[in-house]
């Protein structure tokens, strides 16, 4: 996935390169179907990022559940259909802008020397400081795009509303709570999102 992704380029090692750990996650989910499958996912190692790499703002994208509350009662009044987006490995999906360059220690599973090369990130990955803001910054311009506007009080909401058509979009981390009552943008905007994430619909 990291390599499809290209999430990171190898480059050689230079003597003042702070390189960041990894660390590998192993979990056990279950799917639609209630099967439990075994996931296996690379990280940083969050205890290790150094202050360097720290923003003034870390984003944490979370609707909150009163929000989230609102926006459904909205739904059933205005008679809204409601769909759930999964957006699978969602943080890989941000870049990094060049003026932060981040370096990572060559993870094991490669057979590369890492005294002599070092992952340079083009893209976050998971448990990185900065990866909520990446992703939110990426999703954010496919949404806008799309022709919504964000919420002035709340962040991770956003709408659009026209001639009756009435359509709002809320973003919990990773999963999309999307609602609308106009089938054409519905189309466009799943088919949109499809051409740039993989995602689930339910």
């Amino acid at each position: 996935m990291h390599f499809a992704n290209n999430t990171w380029e190898i480059v050689d090692r230079q003597p003042d390169m702070d390189l960041l750990l990894m660390k590998w996650c192993f979990l056990f989910k279950s799917d639609e179907n209630g099967e439990d499958i075994c996931k296996a996912r690379l990280v940083a190692r969050r205890d290790l990022d150094h202050n360097q790499y720290l923003e003034h703002k870390i984003y944490s994208l979370v609707c909150p559940e009163g929000i989230i509350a609102l926006i459904l009662s909205i739904a059933v009044r205005q008679e809204l259909r409601i769909f759930s987006l999964d957006i699978q490995t969602a943080y890989l999906y941000g870049p990094i802008k060049e003026s932060r360059r981040i370096f990572l220690r060559i993870p094991q599973v490669l057979d590369i020397d890492p005294n002599k090369k070092a992952c340079k990130l083009n893209k976050a990955i998971y448990d990185l400081c900065i990866s909520s803001k990446c992703w939110k910054e990426t999703f954010e311009e496919e949404i806008l795009a799309n022709g919504l506007q964000q919420s002035c009080t709340e962040r991770c909401v956003y709408f659009d509303s026209e001639e009756g058509k009435l359509t709002i979009v809320a973003m919990y981390v990773d999963d999309v709570l999307v609602e609308s009552n106009d089938d054409v943008k519905l189309t466009r905007f799943f088919g949109s999102l499809q051409t740039k994430f993989k995602l689930r619909i339910y």
